[in-house]
């Protein structure tokens, strides 16, 4: 009897030419906390690649594209793209060369914020990992919300990579009043950014990721 494995945070999508490169990455990932997913290493003995690589998409939080003129010419890669663009999957281009898009992947990518890892590899990383786990937070909090809207039990959402967190007391409200509801709200501030929780029963602000 097989066992289904747990969905990763980021399935990376890469041209099989650019294999040493995304092992890399998906190393120093996986270093920070960051689960993730990738072919072939993924793929189960036996198991249908279309399949597999269909099942991790829709599973993940986060589709990275490491773009470069290799995938720029992979047919499997903007398969993968525009099974992430259906799937309402957060695209994060990771851009190892200074390359332009191509047209059948323009459309999907022309509008999402890239990382530009040819000018400074090391800086483009952290930067990476930040972005991820700005947009995990997000992605907890909207699930929060959605179960919370449900009549679902629920719990304050957990960051997987272990952020710096730095509480701030919300003088406004800090009166010694007490509310019998938590909320829970996050607001990405575009690429650089903060994450914020507002938790109004105790009445403190929580910036992740500052």
């Amino acid at each position: 009897m097989s066992v289904e494995s747990e969905p990763k945070e980021v399935f990376i999508s890469h041209s099989s030419k650019d294999a040493n490169k995304a092992d890399e990455i998906c190393r120093i990932l996986e270093g920070k906390g960051v689960s993730c997913w990738m072919a072939p290493r993924d793929v189960p003995p036996g198991g249908s690649y279309g399949k597999e690589i269909m099942k991790a998409i829709r599973g993940c939080n986060i589709f990275l594209l490491l773009v470069s003129q290799n995938a720029n010419v992979s047919e499997h890669v903007t398969t993968e793209i525009d099974i992430a663009f259906d799937a309402k999957k957060v695209i994060i281009p990771f851009m190892l060369e200074d390359v332009i898009y191509p047209e059948e992947s323009e459309y999907y990518l022309r509008r999402k914020q890239r990382i530009n890892a040819y000018i400074n590899f090391e800086d483009s990383l952290n930067n990476l990992v930040k972005a991820i786990g700005i947009h995990v937070q997000s992605i907890d909090g909207e699930k929060l919300a959605t179960a919370s809207s449900a009549g679902m039990p629920t719990q304050a959402p957990q960051s997987t990579k272990g952020p710096e967190v730095v509480a701030v007391t919300d003088e406004n409200q800090a009166d010694g009043s007490s509310s019998l509801e938590s909320y829970w709200f996050v607001d990405l501030i575009d690429y650089y950014n903060i994450c914020v929780d507002y938790n109004a029963s105790i009445k403190t602000l929580t910036m992740i990721g500052a």
